[in-house]
């Protein structure tokens, strides 16, 4: 196997990061309460639920433990724009000591 390009490696750290963040997330009715209070507190305006039938292939996946999650989903957003806050945020996503304030945690 190749080793991986100067892209692929400054994405990993963030990709774990996130894996770990997901998999403390709650996964029962609460996460719809977490999302209306994501949303209020964004000052959002509306919030969508969209069910997404589909299912994706799941030969490339981060590890085996997500094949089960290729679909069907349940999208869900609203009509807030991320700040320049925010996105910072996200950049340093795991690496910084606010990341459950940032996310609601």
């Amino acid at each position: 196997m190749a080793p991986p390009t100067e892209d692929q490696a400054s994405v990993r750290p963030s990709l774990f990061r996130i894996k770990r963040i997901l998999s403390s997330y709650p996964c029962d009715k609460e996460i719809l309460k977490e999302m209306l209070q994501n949303a209020d507190d964004a000052c959002a305006t509306e919030v969508h639920f969209v069910k997404d039938p589909r299912t994706h292939p799941g030969e490339r996946v981060f590890d085996e433990s997500w094949r089960p999650l290729q679909g069907p989903a349940l999208c869900i957003y609203n009509n807030s724009p991320f700040s320049e806050t925010d996105l910072e945020g996200i950049q340093k996503l795991g690496g910084c000591s606010n990341v459950s304030v940032f996310l609601g945690l």
